[in-house]
């Protein structure tokens, strides 16, 4: 019997949090059969847009738009029916406009369906990270790894396996099947509470993720490489290309990193 594990994303642009941070969600009951092939049918639209066809850009437009709109004013109407989604999510779509009567208020929105506030203290509007910065962008994707897998694993205590196939069918292309799960992902399960205090254990479990990812190199990767040269440029003396300075080029990485996340991680109370 084999089982299925969340990948640290690294074959497209880093999006933290999406898809949404599973939570409860494995435990409830998939009411519409259309929801994969729905997916797939936009994915596909996705897919072949990216690739340059130009008859697949105005329908994906005008079917985010569509549901876009959809949502806005179900979240205006109806709060209560999003709320229990919404609060796994940390993002949520809107439309924008140069008209501002054509623009929803974006921050009373976000608060009417309580968007990421079920995702811990790391999503607060109160928090001070930004994803502008390159180290800050991989440790929150290393955050949504470990929180993904994290279900995945409590999930077989709890779920039905037909019921996480259904669930992992929805997303296809991003997860594995392995005969076990990897160390790290048993590890992630287990990890305590997301805080400053905890932030260096949450890291190690993410930097396991990320070096299984890039094969144990992720110097190879453009955007590290740079996070990595900076500190091999100004403490390593070894020759460039060598293997001590590749090293000073990883360790450079992980320092960056590190130290990215634990600004993602909230304070602790009191």
């Amino acid at each position: 019997m084999s089982i299925n594990y969340y990948p640290f994303q690294l074959d497209k642009e880093i999006t933290p949090g999406l898809p949404r941070l599973p939570g409860s969600h494995f435990e409830k009951i998939q009411t519409s059969v259309l929801a994969p092939q729905i997916q797939k049918a936009i994915d596909e639209l996705a897919f072949r847009a990216a690739a340059g066809e130009a008859d697949a850009v105005e329908p994906l437009y005008e079917l985010a738009a569509s549901a876009t709109n959809h949502l806005v004013n179900l979240a205006k109407r109806t709060p209560e029916l999003l709320c229990p989604i919404a609060t796994g999510w940390p993002v949520f779509p809107v439309l924008s406009s140069p008209k501002d009567e054509w623009t929803p208020k974006t921050k009373s929105l976000l608060e009417s369906v309580g968007v990421a506030s079920g995702l811990g203290q790391e999503y607060s509007p109160k928090s001070r990270w930004s994803l502008e910065n390159t180290a800050t962008q991989y440790a929150a994707a290393m955050l949504n790894t470990i929180h993904v897998n994290a279900a995945l694993v409590n999930a077989q205590r709890t779920v039905s396996p037909e019921r996480i196939e259904q669930e992992i069918a929805r997303y296809p292309h991003s997860y594995l099947r392995a005969a076990a799960f990897p160390e790290w992902v048993k590890r992630a399960a287990g990890l305590p509470e997301f805080n400053k205090l905890t932030a260096g254990e949450w890291f190690e479990v993410g930097w396991l993720a990320l070096m299984e990812k890039t094969n144990g190199q992720p110097e190879n990767v453009k955007a590290l490489r740079v996070l990595g040269n900076h500190r091999a440029r100004h403490r390593s003396t070894a020759k460039p290309g060598s293997k001590t300075s590749e090293s000073d080029i990883r360790d450079g990485i992980k320092t960056s990193l590190k130290r990215a996340m634990r600004t993602i991680a909230p304070k602790l109370p009191g």
